[in-house]
């Protein structure tokens, strides 16, 4: 319990740091800056693990929403700011919306998830980031998807190795 203690406190210092960005894009702001060494996540004590399945509901899927505690007109409103927020992080990561979720590098990823904690502190309660994990995977799937309808990605190919532009 003491080491979690001292990996908390850790945290907390490195976070400190952050200074609150005053521009329109909060996202940016908070992906430009230093990288982080962050503690494991998953000891928290009222931390919530990630449902079987995948988001998006089916037979052997989960609702994002439910699985995250929003349901509700206040729940809503606060599942909006987040995807919102999670949204603009990806914009200002500059990820490549052409490519698949597994083809993101982890320090991009790593990135997201810290600035998404940092300015939702809701975020923090779900262990490994499952919810911001899948909230960006279904951004990228829809944008992925859109995009190829309307021939702005042409046609891409799942390989991550390769460089299409």
């Amino acid at each position: 319990m003491e080491e979690l203690a001292a990996q908390f406190h850790m945290l907390q210092a490195q976070m400190a740091r952050f200074t609150a960005p005053t521009t329109h894009d909060a996202g940016a702001a908070i992906i430009n800056t230093q990288r982080l060494v962050l503690p494991s996540l998953t000891c928290a004590p009222n931390s919530v693990p990630k449902p079987k399945g995948s988001a998006g509901g089916g037979q052997r899927g989960y609702h994002l929403k439910a699985a995250m505690g929003l349901t509700g007109h206040e729940g809503a409103k606060n599942n909006n700011m987040i995807l919102a927020t999670v949204r603009e992080l990806v914009h200002a990561a500059q990820l490549d919306l052409s490519r698949p979720y597994r083809c993101v590098s982890a320090e991009d990823l790593s990135k997201i998830f810290v600035s998404a904690r940092h300015i939702h502190s809701y975020l923090e309660r779900f262990e490994g980031d499952w919810a911001t994990a899948a909230i960006v995977k279904q951004f990228m799937s829809s944008a992925r998807r859109y995009g190829k309808q309307m021939q702005y990605f042409g046609q891409a190919d799942d390989n991550c190795n390769s460089n299409v532009m």
